[in-house]
Protein backbone atom coordinates (compact mmCIF):
# COMPACT_ATOMS: atom_id res chain seq x y z
CA UNK A 1 0.00 0.00 0.00
CA UNK A 2 1.38 3.84 -1.12
CA UNK A 3 1.41 6.30 1.63
CA UNK A 4 1.60 9.61 0.41
CA UNK A 5 1.58 12.77 2.79
CA UNK A 6 -1.53 14.30 3.74
CA UNK A 7 0.58 17.91 2.88
CA UNK A 8 1.58 16.93 -0.50
CA UNK A 9 -1.62 15.38 -1.41
CA UNK A 10 -3.53 18.67 -1.65
CA UNK A 11 -0.56 20.75 -2.78
CA UNK A 12 -0.96 22.11 -6.40
CA UNK A 13 1.83 20.97 -9.07
CA UNK A 14 2.59 24.78 -9.03
CA UNK A 15 3.08 24.88 -5.50
CA UNK A 16 5.32 21.88 -5.23
CA UNK A 17 7.75 22.96 -7.91
CA UNK A 18 7.79 26.33 -6.25
CA UNK A 19 8.85 24.14 -2.91
CA UNK A 20 11.34 22.13 -4.88
CA UNK A 21 13.13 25.02 -6.37
CA UNK A 22 13.46 27.00 -3.08
CA UNK A 23 14.51 23.88 -0.99
CA UNK A 24 17.33 23.76 -3.51
CA UNK A 25 18.93 27.21 -2.78
CA UNK A 26 21.14 26.66 0.46
CA UNK A 27 20.12 27.18 3.67
CA UNK A 28 20.14 30.99 4.81
CA UNK A 29 20.61 32.40 1.13
CA UNK A 30 18.12 34.83 -0.31
CA UNK A 31 16.62 32.50 -2.84
CA UNK A 32 15.95 29.49 0.09
CA UNK A 33 12.86 32.26 1.53
CA UNK A 34 12.24 34.35 -1.37
CA UNK A 35 8.88 34.81 -2.87
CA UNK A 36 8.35 32.90 -6.38
CA UNK A 37 4.78 35.18 -7.23
CA UNK A 38 6.26 37.80 -9.59
CA UNK A 39 5.54 38.73 -13.06
CA UNK A 40 7.41 40.00 -15.50
CA UNK A 41 6.88 42.23 -18.57
CA UNK A 42 8.38 42.79 -21.81
CA UNK A 43 9.45 46.59 -22.19
CA UNK A 44 7.18 47.36 -25.29
CA UNK A 45 4.23 46.95 -23.46
CA UNK A 46 1.45 49.38 -22.73
CA UNK A 47 0.02 49.81 -19.16
CA UNK A 48 -3.16 47.97 -20.19
CA UNK A 49 -1.44 45.02 -21.91
CA UNK A 50 0.77 45.18 -18.66
CA UNK A 51 -2.39 45.10 -16.30
CA UNK A 52 -3.77 42.44 -17.92
CA UNK A 53 -0.55 40.08 -18.20
CA UNK A 54 -0.37 40.78 -14.13
CA UNK A 55 -3.98 39.78 -14.11
CA UNK A 56 -3.28 36.46 -16.08
CA UNK A 57 -0.28 35.72 -14.26
CA UNK A 58 -0.97 36.63 -10.59
CA UNK A 59 -1.82 33.35 -8.34
CA UNK A 60 -5.34 33.49 -7.23
CA UNK A 61 -5.21 35.09 -3.80
CA UNK A 62 -2.20 36.39 -4.17
CA UNK A 63 -1.27 39.92 -4.57
CA UNK A 64 1.28 41.22 -7.05
CA UNK A 65 2.45 44.44 -5.59
CA UNK A 66 5.38 44.46 -8.53
CA UNK A 67 6.22 43.68 -11.90
CA UNK A 68 9.58 43.38 -13.47
CA UNK A 69 10.42 44.29 -16.59
CA UNK A 70 13.56 42.46 -17.84
CA UNK A 71 15.11 43.19 -21.15
CA UNK A 72 18.52 40.53 -21.55
CA UNK A 73 18.78 42.30 -25.08
CA UNK A 74 19.51 45.65 -23.56
CA UNK A 75 20.99 44.17 -20.02
CA UNK A 76 18.32 46.16 -17.84
CA UNK A 77 16.01 45.98 -15.86
CA UNK A 78 13.06 47.72 -13.84
CA UNK A 79 9.66 47.30 -11.82
CA UNK A 80 6.82 48.99 -11.31
CA UNK A 81 4.36 49.21 -8.42
CA UNK A 82 0.65 47.89 -8.83
CA UNK A 83 -0.33 51.51 -7.62
CA UNK A 84 1.89 52.95 -10.28
CA UNK A 85 0.21 50.81 -13.36
CA UNK A 86 -3.26 51.64 -12.13
CA UNK A 87 -3.19 55.22 -12.05
CA UNK A 88 -1.37 55.28 -15.13
CA UNK A 89 -2.74 56.27 -18.76
CA UNK A 90 -3.85 53.00 -20.36
CA UNK A 91 -1.94 53.58 -23.22
CA UNK A 92 0.82 54.78 -21.91
CA UNK A 93 4.11 52.53 -22.59
CA UNK A 94 4.44 50.35 -19.22
CA UNK A 95 8.55 50.74 -19.86
CA UNK A 96 7.93 55.10 -19.34
CA UNK A 97 6.83 54.39 -15.74
CA UNK A 98 9.24 51.99 -14.67
CA UNK A 99 11.55 52.85 -11.83
CA UNK A 100 15.07 52.06 -13.27
CA UNK A 101 16.81 52.69 -10.30
CA UNK A 102 16.00 48.41 -8.44
CA UNK A 103 17.54 47.48 -5.51
CA UNK A 104 17.81 43.77 -5.77
CA UNK A 105 19.57 40.78 -4.13
CA UNK A 106 21.13 37.46 -5.59
CA UNK A 107 19.80 34.13 -4.41
CA UNK A 108 22.94 33.19 -3.20
CA UNK A 109 23.52 36.28 -1.04
CA UNK A 110 23.25 35.52 2.86
CA UNK A 111 19.86 36.20 4.29
CA UNK A 112 20.72 39.03 7.29
CA UNK A 113 22.52 40.64 3.71
CA UNK A 114 19.11 41.11 2.17
CA UNK A 115 17.27 41.85 5.62
CA UNK A 116 19.83 44.46 5.70
CA UNK A 117 18.75 45.93 2.13
CA UNK A 118 15.10 45.68 2.80
CA UNK A 119 15.96 48.42 5.95
CA UNK A 120 17.97 50.24 4.63
CA UNK A 121 15.43 50.95 0.89
CA UNK A 122 12.49 49.43 2.48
Amino acid sequence: MKTVSIASAHLAQAERDDIRRLASYEPGTAGAVMTTDYVTLAPQLTVREALERIRHEAPIGRPIYYSYVVDPSAGSSASSSLKTLILARPLAGSAIIMQHDVIFARVDEDQESVARKIGKYD
